[in-house]
């Protein structure tokens, strides 16, 4: 069934788009585009949101009347509504429920929400929560039971440190030789250049500070380390239509080869070596590597 909801705010509008589970850049720009939007929005107008396919990619805006005379959804009211349903989950259950998968909030609470509390668990090991569909069609979460006792995975609490595949193989080397933070972080700078790049190559004292502390959490408990792929680049030498070779770093130069060598380590570029060599430019004819 056809949706209208009606924006009279920058914040409205920010609020709905996060509630369809989308971002503008996902958005077809139908009716008005999206800096018209927030221009509307900011003089005092509104705006009318026409979904078919909630909430699906599909959306078309308009300023006009429904058609129909479809009913108007205030996304005012939806906001309001949310906000009383976070609160009484809140004081029953000890924990709120937003609308991002968790954040630790200024009050330092840790917000659970989402997919992640089906993996809240009772003290005898049955899911506490179960969906809920609501009659907008959006999809809430429940307790089962009454209970006296949550088990809480250690994952959704702590906020995970995340490191390349790199950062983690000196990281497991380093652990090996050291026991303490105060002793990784001196042998760190001598043979460990991933790392010390991460915790000490930062453009100020406070993103050296901030990447230090992550690394003693991760120091402290291994568990909490989530290792993501990095992505690599061949960085091809112009001409680029009339050539066959490639940039290699070679110390703090660049040397030159030819595509058979693009597997070797040293042809490939991280986006920190891209932008180290002066290669990041849009100039440079870049190919992903494909793992």
């Amino acid at each position: 069934m056809t949706k209208y909801y009606r924006v009279r705010t920058p914040e409205q509008w920010d609020w709905l788009v996060n509630r369809f589970g989308q971002s503008e850049t996902q958005w077809p720009e139908q009716g008005m585009s999206f800096e018209e939007i927030r221009e509307c929005l900011a003089s005092g107008g509104f705006v009318i949101v026409h979904n078919d396919y909630f909430p699906g990619v599909g959306s078309v805006l308009y300023t006009a009347t429904p058609q129909n005379n479809g009913n108007v959804i205030e996304v005012s009211d939806l906001m309001e509504d949310e906000k009383m349903e976070n609160k009484n989950i809140a004081n029953s259950t000890e924990f709120s429920m937003p609308t991002s998968n968790k954040k630790i909030k200024d009050d330092g609470c840790v917000t659970i929400s989402y997919f992640d509390l089906e993996k809240i668990k009772t003290s005898s090991g049955d899911a506490a929560f179960e969906r809920v569909e609501m009659e907008d069609e959006s999809t809430k979460y429940g307790l089962k039971h009454v209970v006296d006792e949550l088990r809480i995975p250690k994952s959704l609490v702590q906020q995970k440190v995340k490191m390349t595949k790199a950062e983690k193989k000196e990281f497991d080397e380093l652990k090996r030789h050291r026991g303490t933070v105060y002793g990784a972080l001196d042998m760190i700078e001598d043979d460990y250049h991933k790392l010390y790049t991460r915790l000490f190559g930062n453009s100020s004292h406070e993103g050296d500070s901030k990447a230090q502390l992550e690394f003693a959490r991760a120091w402290a408990d291994p568990s909490l380390i989530e290792v993501i792929p990095e992505k690599k680049w061949n960085v091809k030498i112009p001409p680029f239509e009339r050539t066959d070779r490639y940039y290699y770093k070679d110390g703090r130069k660049l040397g030159w080869a030819s595509s058979d060598d693009n597997d070797e380590e040293d042809q490939q570029f991280t986006e920190y070596e891209l932008k180290k060599y002066g290669l990041d430019d849009d100039m440079y004819e870049k190919v992903e590597v494909q793992e």
